[in-house]
Order: C-alpha cells, then structure tokens, then sequence
C-alpha cells in the first residue's frame, strides 16, 4: 500500500502490483542496456519500443544473443503488464497515456545511451528534462490511476503533475545515492559531471 494511491480499490490491489513488479523488471532490464558502460546496447535501444508492440523488424543476424533475450522478455513484461491491467476500471481511457509514458521513459533511456558513448554532449539541462522519466514514476501512477475508483477520473491530470514531481525528486535522490558507484564505474550519464 506504500507504493499505491489509496484511490486503489482492495480488490484491484493484488493485480496493480504484479503489473507494477513487472515495470520495474522492464525499467531495470532497459537501465542496463542504456548507463551501463559494459552492457549500453544502442540497437536493443532503438527496438525496444517496437518489442512492446510485438512489431520487431527481422534483424537477428545483427542482433546479439543478449539483445535478442533483451527484446523478449522486454515484450513478454509488457503483454503481462497490459493483461494484469486489461481488467481495470480505468484501462481504456489511460492505455494510451500509459503508452505515452513508457516512450518517454524509452526515450530518457536512449538520451542516457547517447551521453554514454559521446560524454562531450552531456548537459545539465537535457539531463533534467530526459533523465527523470528513467525512474517510471509516471508510468507506475497511471497504472496507479488505471486501477482507481471512478471518483478520481476528474483528477487524471492532476495526479500526474504530481507524479512528475515525485519523479524528479526520486531522481535527485537517486544520482545523490548512486553518485559515487557512477564516478567509480566512469558513467559520464550522471548528472553530477
């Protein structure tokens, strides 16, 4: 219940946080192939978004092993996540803003990726703007959002202002914990260049 919008029904609770423990496989399976100086994979990059519409262009002779596997899991994560909210009062009217939030967290990724392989574009700005949606708050409240009582509909967009700013916070505490592993691990990624 710590996690979850108390707007969340009992009876919707059990479903949420399965789908919500799958987002956060998919974000750190993602995190990987974009911070990691060892696993940044520019093409498992680029293909994920089509992973979750099960649309992958045939390039296993290009791919490797690991970005094949990648690509899979990615896109069996995401057909759970949408069969466990499939059920949800709220489902039809936020699946496509859910989408919208998993291509902005798809995109923060690929920025991640990109000042990882060139640091001299690395920025203050562009890291506040992107780099935030790699924490999948927003994706995680409108899932939240997707499995409340239909009294909140009227506060959709206010609730996800307020998940923005969670986000954010989440993510200056995250570089502040995480700032030194990053430093020692040469991850040019973190804000704190």
């Amino acid at each position: 219940r710590l996690t979850t919008l108390n707007c969340v029904p009992p009876e919707n609770l059990v479903n949420l946080l399965a789908a919500k423990w799958r987002l956060g496989l998919l974000i750190t399976l993602c995190d990987d192939f974009a911070d990691h100086p060892q696993f940044r994979d520019a093409d498992f990059l680029r293909r994920a978004p089509f992973a979750l519409e099960g649309m992958l262009p045939d390039r296993r002779a290009q791919s490797s092993e690991l970005t094949r596997g990648g690509l899979n899991l990615l896109s069996r994560l995401h057909r759970e996540i949408l069969a466990l909210l499939r059920p949800m009062p709220h489902f039809e009217t936020l699946k496509g803003c859910l989408r919208f939030d998993l291509d902005m967290f798809f995109l923060g990724n690929r920025y991640s990726a990109l000042v990882g392989e060139r640091g001299y574009l690395a920025n203050s700005i562009e890291a506040r703007d992107y780099q935030g949606h790699n924490m999948g708050m927003i994706a995680a409240g409108t899932m939240d959002l997707m499995a409340s009582s239909a009294a909140v509909a009227l506060e959709f967009g206010a609730a996800r202002c307020i998940f923005r700013a969670g986000q954010s916070a989440a993510r200056i505490a995250n570089v502040l914990t995480t700032c030194q592993r990053e430093l020692d691990e040469g991850d040019v990624t973190a804000e704190i260049w």
